[in-house]
C-alpha cells in the first residue's frame, strides 16, 4: 500500500498534514495492511504506533481520535468523509477499518485496471489482437481517465492557502477552484476527464 496515496486521502479529507493524528493514521493504515484487519487488537495497534512516534498508547489513540474528528467538522469534505471514515460508527477502530477497507479496494481496482490495458496492448503489439476502431477508443478513454484520475488526486492536494495555525487548508475557499471542485466534484471530474481525453487521443493520434 501507497504511503502517498494515504497521506493524499486525509488531506483531502480535511486532516491537516500537521496533526500528530495525520501521522499516526497513516502508520495505522500500513500495519493494518501488513497484519489484516481481522484479529488485530487495537491496543495492540496503539503501542506500535507509539513506539515508531516515541509517544504513548493514550496520546496516539487521543491525537487519532481528535483528527477524525476535526475530518467529520468540515461541511465542505462531508461526501468524502462518510465515504472513507464514516459518520455514524465514529470510533477509531471502525474509521480505521473503513478507510483501509476503501484505500484498498482503490488499489486493486487502479492495479487491475492497469494490467488489462497493459495486457491489451501487449496482445496488440504480439499481433494476437488486431485493434479496431472501438477498441483504440476504449484503450485511449481508460488510458486518459487514469491520466484524469491522477491528475484530479495532485489538485485536491493543494498547498496554496495556510490556517491561522500554520497548516495547509485541505479545503481552500479559492474562487472557481476549491469550492466548486468540493461542491460539484462529479462534474468536475466528467469535465476533466473530458478534457484529458481530447489531449490524449490528440497524442495518441501523432
Amino acid at each position: 500500500m501507497n504511503r502517498k496515496h494515504i497521506e493524499d486521502i486525509l488531506f483531502r479529507i480535511g486532516i491537516p498534514y500537521g496533526m500528530n493524528g495525520f501521522r499516526y493514521i497513516v502508520d495505522a493504515v500500513l500495519i493494518l495492511d501488513q497484519e489484516g484487519i481481522d484479529d488485530i487488537k487495537y491496543t495492540y495497534l496503539y503501542h506500535l504506533i507509539a513506539n515508531r512516534n516515541r509517544s504513548t498508547i493514550d496520546r496516539v489513540e487521543r491525537a487519532m481520535r481528535y483528527a477524525f474528528s476535526s475530518a467529520r467538522k468540515k461541511n465542505t469534505c462531508r461526501d468524502l468523509v462518510e465515504y472513507y471514515i464514516g459518520l455514524v460508527n465514529t470510533s477509531n477502530s471502525a474509521s480505521l477499518q473503513l478507510l483501509y477497507i476503501r484505500i484498498r479496494a482503490e488499489d486493486a481496482a487502479a492495479a487491475k485496471r492497469k494490467q488489462e490495458i497493459q495486457k491489451r496492448i501487449s496482445d496488440m503489439k504480439s499481433g494476437k489482437i488486431a485493434p479496431g476502431v472501438e477498441e483504440k477508443s476504449t484503450l485511449k478513454r481508460q488510458f486518459s481517465d487514469d491520466v484524469a484520475d491522477r491528475l484530479i488526486r495532485q489538485m485536491l492536494r493543494p498547498e496554496l492557502k495556510l490556517t491561522a495555525e500554520g497548516n495547509a487548508d485541505p479545503c481552500p475557499e479559492i474562487p472557481g477552484f476549491g469550492r466548486y471542485m468540493f461542491q460539484e466534484k462529479e462534474a468536475f471530474r466528467e469535465e476533466l476527464k473530458s478534457l484529458v481525453r481530447e489531449l490524449v487521443y490528440e497524442i495518441m493520434e501523432k
